[in-house]
């Protein structure tokens, strides 16, 4: 069983991709929702602060008898049930004050401060949601001059927001979860495992059989990918078996070759050489002629020959030369047919070089000359006209004496037909 690295799986890279980018894309959306919530939040907050001020003054006026600590604790609940206050402070002009939960001293800064007068507009800046606001709202009741300040706390309501949206995030995200469970999988199942299962055959180099296997267990388009693959992977073998049998039938052809086979490298060194080589170049097998220069086995006064024969393969694909390889003590004629190697780029590369021993027919072409010369010396100098013809009655040869006869030049009647009873008219 080959083991997958997870980080090289595209399944993994998938599901992982999916997971980040919801997970990132929920946080943008909860983020982009706390900014535009937290705007909300501010004109919400004012408004019930608003509510509250209103409310309480409302009260008082109507009934001045709700001054007493026990009254407005038990009347602030009902009025600023959604509203974060932290405490509240009443005060007559006469002196007398009120104070219910917590009032933090006067600050410098006048950005938490917000006026709101019992009739016109709201003077100052709104309720703040990230700091402590003091709300200060003058009003007459029963006609004195009261003023009524609160302490509203927007961090606590910010507070709750956030909570909120954390809270709604992680709904959010368990359902992202939940929702990537399922769709993991559904494409466990459907893409993952044959996915998986073609990627473990390839690691594991497996043949045409298991792909034409898993293609007809599967459907779809892994059906027809596994299918394409065991097709492929077929031909693969087929090309593969007809080349090597046309690379042994090649072998067999070179190493059983009655002609001597070389293959020379660009430098004329000897890269390759069957038996029959080794035996007319004399080594004692093909294996310790690699390596070695052609050229020294060649007879110093005919090395000129091959290195004429391998310059002409820049020009032409074939080239022939006869010459003598060995030393002068043993020399073989040999006729050397070379056929050069290039690239694709048409550069030479090396040749292929074919020998055969010319010894025994050299031999023969010399008896045969020296026969022809002994029987010319014999026809030359006798005296009689003699004329020889051949079974299909044309003249083979013939000696000076029947030229002289016939008044014809030399040699110019061999390969004439004779015909007896016009060829003798010329001698009366």
């Amino acid at each position: 069983m080959v083991r997958i690295n997870l980080l090289r799986s595209v399944v993994f890279r998938l599901a992982a991709a999916l997971i980040v980018g919801g997970v990132a894309m929920s946080a943008v959306l909860n983020l982009l929702e706390l900014r535009s919530s937290e705007a909300n939040l501010q004109i919400v907050v004012t408004q019930d602060a608003g509510r509250v001020v209103r409310s309480v003054q409302s009260v008082l006026k109507n009934d001045p008898a709700l001054w007493s600590r026990h009254e407005l604790v038990e009347l602030l609940p009902a009025l600023s049930s959604d509203t974060p206050l932290v405490g509240m402070r009443l005060t007559r002009i006469s002196g007398e004050r009120v104070e219910i939960g917590t009032i933090p001293p006067p600050m410098k800064d006048a950005n938490n401060i917000w006026v709101l007068h019992e009739w016109g507009v709201p003077k100052g800046n709104e309720v703040s949601i990230t700091q402590l606001t003091r709300v200060q709202a003058p009003f007459m009741s029963a006609g004195q001059r009261c003023m009524l300040e609160m302490i509203v706390d927007g961090t606590e309501a910010r507070g709750n927001l956030e909570k909120h949206l954390r809270t709604q995030m992680q709904m959010q995200w368990l359902v992202l979860t939940v929702i990537t469970l399922f769709g993991m999988f559904f494409f466990r199942r459907w893409i993952g495992a044959p996915l998986m299962q073609i990627v473990q055959l390839v690691n594991t180099k497996a043949g045409p059989r298991p792909f034409n296997e898993m293609a007809r267990r599967t459907h779809g388009e892994f059906s027809d990918l596994a299918s394409a693959i065991g097709g492929m992977l077929e031909h693969l073998e087929e090309t593969g078996d007809a080349l090597t049998r046309s690379e042994r039938a090649f072998r067999d052809l070179y190493e059983l070759a009655p002609a001597a086979m070389l293959s020379l490298d660009a430098k004329g060194n000897i890269r390759e050489a069957n038996p029959r080589a080794a035996i007319l170049l004399g080594a004692e097998s093909d294996r310790a002629l690699l390596g070695q220069p052609l050229i020294d086995f060649v007879r110093p006064e005919d090395r000129g020959l091959l290195r004429q024969a391998m310059d002409r393969l820049y020009l032409d694909p074939v080239t022939r030369c006869e010459l003598r390889l060995g030393s002068s003590e043993k020399s073989i004629d040999a006729a050397i047919e070379c056929a050069g190697v290039r690239s694709e780029d048409g550069v030479l590369q090396g040749a292929h070089l074919s020998m055969l021993d010319m010894c025994e027919s050299k031999q023969l072409q010399r008896q045969v000359a020296h026969k022809s010369h002994l029987l010319n010396l014999v026809l030359d100098h006798i005296s009689s006209a003699i004329l020889l013809v051949d079974s299909n009655n044309k003249i083979a040869a013939h000696n000076q004496k029947l030229t002289a006869l016939s008044h014809s030049q030399a040699r110019i009647l061999v390969g004439q037909h004779y015909d007896a009873e016009t060829f003798w008219h010329n001698l009366g």
